[in-house]
């Protein structure tokens, strides 16, 4: 069981919008799945209007990663997103700040790794960052996180919950014993449980 967390990418004008949260690092725009949620696009469109004032069209959904928050494993499935409004002024109801930052300046930034491999799109890495504050992450809302492998013909392989390790750990498991390659394809929430679906190289 896990905490979800579902973020944004956002870049307007050579620059992606950014959030500095309290740990005083760089993070992207979202906020963690709740107990009602059926939708994980449906609760990004929330966060980032609770935020930012930023009403997006969800497009393209990425890798997901896990970061590491004092021992509390996040999983974070990050999406390509398109602002449809924008206000003159940005705030943030949780009293974080926002900011504009020039793509040529990412590199600089105190950002968790797995989130600038999310920003430049390759496969991301799991990260880890520490919390000054007494927060207890693992009291957020939690789901049962499985990865389902499906062929070529979108025909399940098999399931696998991850419990221990991460999903990069799954990945190179798989390559090695079986020598196939994953793909990542999409994440669903169903009846409170998260697939994470990856699709082999292989036909049958």
């Amino acid at each position: 069981m896990n905490s979800v967390s579902v973020k944004g990418v956002i870049k307007k004008n050579n620059s992606f919008l950014l959030r500095k949260n309290e740990r005083d690092e760089y993070e992207l725009l979202g906020g963690k799945l709740e107990k009602d949620d059926i939708n994980l696009r449906d609760r990004l469109k929330k966060e980032f209007l609770e935020e930012s004032g930023i009403k997006i069209i969800v497009n393209k959904e990425l890798e997901p990663w896990f970061l590491n928050i004092n021992g509390d494993k996040v999983l974070i499935i990050p999406y390509i997103c398109n602002i449809e409004y924008i206000p003159s002024v940005l705030y943030d109801q949780d009293g974080g700040e926002l900011y504009w930052v020039k793509e040529r300046n990412i590199n600089k930034i105190n950002i968790p790794k797995g989130y600038l491999d999310t920003i430049n799109q390759i496969s991301p890495h799991d990260s880890t960052t520490i919390s000054k504050k007494t927060k207890y992450y693992g009291k957020d809302y939690q789901v049962p996180i499985f990865l389902k492998i499906i062929n070529k013909n979108s025909k399940e392989i098999e399931t696998v919950e991850i419990k221990e390790g991460s999903i990069s750990d799954i990945k190179e498991k798989y390559r090695i014993n079986n020598r196939i390659k994953l793909k990542f394809n999409k994440c669903e929430l169903e009846e409170n449980v998260l697939y994470v679906e990856y699709e082999s190289d292989i036909h049958e």
